[in-house]
This record gives structure tokens, C-alpha cells and sequence, in this order.
């Protein structure tokens, strides 16, 4: 069983970011450099040891209920997993920043992946794109 974080909460707003940031495998530097360079990591009280802290502690609840691959890797991450992360977080403003952040985290790295493109195509589903999108005057995605 994954753990719970309050709806809206720091931690589960860390912990959407720290999965977006391993979605791919490894953590990139230049991902990492820009959510401190940007002041997310400071805005969700966190330093970059704090936000390694989260980025273990997700591995930790990924591997209680994912199946893990022989290099360690996680290779099914349950869609009811990210689910209930994603439902952690409500509000249409922190989804509107987190869309944007993990454009950006995508990006840091000069490189997208296919899981990247996966992940962020449930994100949309999840919240309802077109209504984060619109509320957010964003174009809605086709």
C-alpha cells in the first residue's frame, strides 16, 4: 500500500514531481537543477537532499505494490498507482503548475523519452485536460 498524503499537500505535489523526474529511470541533473534553479524545490520546503529523501521513499511505495524488473527498474508502474497520486491533487491551479512543470522537467534534459510522453498523456486524462487547459486559458490539447 502506498502512502497517503494530505489532497493539495506539499508532499504529494513532491512526490508527482519526484515520479516525474524517475518516469524515464535515472533522475538528470539538469532536471533536478532546474526545479531548484526555478524555487520549486525551496517553495515545497525542500532542499535537494529533502527532495531525494521523496524520490526514495517513492521508490520505496512503487516497489510494495509494482513489479520490479531484474535490473531493478519498475517495470509496470499500476495505473491505480498514479491514480491515487494524481487525486491527491485537486486544485486547478497546482494542476495547471504541475502540467507546466513536468513540460518543463521533460525538457531539462534536452531529450524526451516515451515514458515521459505516457505519463504526461495520464496526467491529462486524469484531470481532465481539456478543463485544466481552458481554466488556465491554455489551448486545449487535440
Amino acid at each position: 500500500m502506498m502512502t497517503r498524503y494530505e489532497t493539495d499537500s506539499p508532499e504529494a505535489v513532491a512526490r508527482l514531481l519526484a515520479l516525474a523526474v524517475t518516469v524515464d529511470g535515472v533522475p538528470a541533473e539538469s532536471e533536478l537543477a532546474m526545479l531548484e534553479r526555478r524555487g520549486v524545490l525551496a517553495g515545497l520546503g525542500l532542499n535537494r537532499e529533502g527532495f531525494n529523501a521523496v524520490i526514495d521513499q517513492l521508490c520505496v511505495d512503487l516497489r510494495k505494490g509494482t513489479r520490479v524488473g531484474d535490473a531493478g527498474d519498475f517495470s509496470v508502474l499500476r495505473p491505480a498507482q498514479l491514480e491515487m497520486m494524481l487525486h491527491e491533487v485537486q486544485s486547478l491551479e497546482l494542476q495547471r503548475d504541475l502540467i507546466a512543470l513536468f513540460i518543463e522537467v521533460f525538457s531539462a534534459d534536452k531529450r524526451y523519452q516515451p515514458a515521459e510522453s505516457i505519463f504526461l498523456r495520464s496526467v491529462l486524462r486524469c484531470w481532465g485536460a481539456d478543463e485544466v487547459l481552458e481554466r488556465a486559458d491554455m489551448p486545449a490539447m487535440a
